[in-house]
């Protein structure tokens, strides 16, 4: 599937904007797969899909638009500022 720019960012923001509580960056991955239709099982997209979300949310936490939080198990949540 060929990438399409902005479209990581669009769908981070779209899941926080509906989620009702804060979100895993693994969580965010899996939203960001299924939106965009891709396999979820596979072990190795979703480790690369979480890579690339991870690498998008500190941008969006300089901008303002999104805040984090280090959560009971050590993992950082995410929500929208």
């Amino acid at each position: 599937m060929p990438r399409q720019k902005g479209k990581v960012t669009l769908y981070i923001r779209e899941a926080l904007r509906d989620a009702e509580e804060p979100l895993t960056t693994r969580e965010l991955a899996y939203i960001v797969m299924h939106r965009r239709g891709m396999d979820t099982t596979d072990n190795k997209e979703v480790r690369n899909m979480a890579q690339r979300t991870a690498r998008q949310l500190p941008d969006l936490r300089a901008k303002g638009r999104v805040r984090s939080e280090v959560g009971p198990k050590r993992e950082m949540l995410w929500w929208l500022a």
